[in-house]
């Protein structure tokens, strides 16, 4: 029999092993009756090789029908997976969505399956949110521009400097009050103290402080302004209220500018701890490091370093910076 004959054959798997048992069979028949007389052993071998074939052959047939059956069930359940999808998708095309992208840009979104595109959200358009209702929530060291749907509060932007946005009237008239009170002598103060009290916002005060100590603003006339508003927005009341990036940088150079260098060193210490609890800087903690070794040295070269007694503030920062170092 032909080697490549009989490879093709075993290939069709159980279809093919039949294909040769049956061959084989009537090889075998045909082989035996050319003798003049046919050998019974023989005869039952072929014929137990014949039932061998038979079963074979069924068994073939069961095979390719339970894969005939499965094959369908397949194509039935993907056909179904995709009528399924193809719903889904043209309910979102009908719902008449907007979409925006990560930056707040309209865009639309479509989406191609098989021969068909479905637009499954158009651009938002630019007077879609003109009427609807926002609210303004108070947060650490801003304003959030909010708004509320179906229970939910989505959060839509920030704003930080929330003074500039203030009616100009009353801003004007806010602006002149702080200044009357700047220029106002402690003990008459007294008299509105519990007053002043009730309108203390450290979001606020940090907000408007930072504009004073902008770097922009370089009139000598204002440096002393600059002076307080530094020396104001270093006490631990105001920086653990916590700072932007922006309001951090001009702090640090305005302690640099305004500060002398003993309280400087301790002070510049203080900001950099506070940036690194809040953004995890590495070259802030190295810098807080830093500072408070410079603070020691300068300490230790001062000669307020020989009077703890007068100078115990002074003294405690000492302490505390060289824990701070162990």
């Amino acid at each position: 029999m032909d080697l490549d004959f009989l490879t093709k054959i075993l290939a069709a798997g159980a279809m093919g092993v039949s294909i040769f048992c049956i061959f084989k069979v009537y090889n075998l028949l045909s082989i035996e009756q050319e003798k003049n007389e046919p050998r019974p052993i023989i005869i039952k071998s072929i014929h137990r090789f014949m039932t061998f074939g038979v079963v074979m052959t069924v068994l073939s047939l069961g095979i390719e029908y339970a894969r005939h059956l499965m094959k369908n069930s397949q194509s039935n359940n993907e056909d179904s997976n995709n009528t399924i999808l193809i719903g889904q998708l043209e309910k979102f095309a009908n719902e008449n969505l907007y979409s925006i992208d990560k930056d707040g840009t309209p865009e639309a979104i479509s989406l191609t399956y098989g021969e068909k595109t479905y637009q499954l959200s158009k651009a938002l358009q630019n007077n879609t949110l003109e009427k609807r209702e926002l609210t303004l929530k108070k947060e650490q060291n801003n304003y959030a521009v909010v708004k509320k749907n179906n229970g939910n509060e989505l959060r839509l932007g920030l704003i930080q400097n929330f003074s500039d946005f203030l009616p100009p009237a009353k801003k004007k008239v806010e602006n002149q009050f702080a200044q009357g009170i700047y220029y106002t002598e402690k003990e008459l103060l007294e008299i509105v103290q519990k007053e002043l009290d009730n309108k203390k916002d450290k979001s606020l005060a940090i907000a408007n402080l930072s504009q004073v100590i902008d770097p922009k603003y370089k009139a000598d006339a204002i440096k002393n302004l600059k002076k307080i508003a530094t020396k104001l927005l270093i006490q631990p009341e105001l920086l653990e209220e916590g700072l932007d990036e922006t309001q951090y940088k001009n702090l640090l150079l305005a302690i640099k500018d305004f500060r002398p260098t003993l309280y400087g060193h301790y002070e510049l210490a203080q900001v950099y701890y506070h940036r690194w609890d809040k953004f995890k800087e590495k070259t802030d903690f190295e810098n807080f490091q830093n500072s408070l070794k410079a603070y020691i040295s300068s300490y230790e070269s001062n000669k307020r370093s020989k009077d703890t007694l007068t100078y115990s503030l002074e003294y405690d920062w000492y302490k505390d910076a060289k824990e701070n170092l162990k």
